[in-house]
């Protein structure tokens, strides 16, 4: 009895402590949100407030051009952890096109074109722009490439996991459910905690999709646009950040 009640009371106790989960725009941070919405891991993200960037006691939600803020935190709690979710680039890139397709945006930080004249490209070109900063400004993209490095650069090891959008969509996002279950496994021993392989499936099957900044989610698409010229023109940009974590 003794050994139930414990198994019921340790991940809120665990999860007394802040921690901070770390993205890329459009990499998937709504499956991570969703993870961290779970009874089991405390509920850390309460279903009644919309998911957004905001800082409550218990997490801290934030792109990777925000990880100074971050490492703030490692310093003042050397025990702070931190999830990290990255994604294959090409498929980012496509992503913030979509983004900003479907809601008027301009997917770089400063740019010295106008908005109405990006618009007018065609879609690949508008990936292609992503890739060439001496026309358009640095894009978001590769603004969060740059950063992500000088985080990894200067984050103790111990401090961090490192998880993907590629292991967490399951089969519904062209992933594998087996990954997708062994990855909340994974990220629940980071906290301490211990679910079952049924307790792990049954999570992970609620995970994909269906939030408002959801759109395609689907490992791969980038093989449609990215050809030949596009691979050139942007390996300078990803080549290091692609070899270092595994995609080809």
């Amino acid at each position: 009895m003794f050994r139930f009640l414990l198994l019921i009371l340790l991940p809120i106790v665990c999860f007394s402590a802040d921690f901070s989960l770390m993205t890329f725009q459009k990499s998937g941070t709504h499956i991570y949100i969703k993870l961290f919405q779970e009874k089991f891991f405390g509920g850390l993200f309460p279903t009644d407030k919309k998911v957004g960037f905001s800082s409550p006691d218990m997490y801290y939600s934030v792109h990777f051009t925000e990880y100074e803020e971050v490492l703030d935190k490692i310093r003042m709690d050397p025990d702070h952890r931190v999830v990290l979710n990255i994604r294959d680039p090409r498929a980012l890139a496509l992503s913030m096109v979509d983004w900003t397709i479907e809601h008027g945006n301009m997917p770089f930080k400063d740019s010295p074109r106008k908005k109405a004249e990006w618009n007018l490209l065609s879609y690949r070109e508008k990936v292609k722009s992503l890739f060439q900063p001496e026309i358009w400004g640095e894009s978001r993209l590769l603004l969060e490439l740059r950063c992500f490095s000088s985080f990894m650069e200067r984050v103790p090891a111990e401090n961090i996991y490192l998880s993907s959008f590629e292991k967490m969509v399951g089969s519904k996002g062209g992933g594998d459910d087996e990954i997708q279950k062994e990855e909340v496994l994974a990220i629940a021993e980071f906290f301490g905690l211990v679910l079952n392989d049924s307790q792990g499936s049954k999570i992970a099957q609620r995970l994909y999709g269906a939030t408002y900044t959801f759109r395609k989610g689907k490992i791969d698409r980038w093989k449609e646009i990215f050809d030949e010229e596009l691979y050139e023109l942007s390996q300078p940009f990803l080549e290091e950040f692609m070899h270092a974590y595994g995609y080809k």
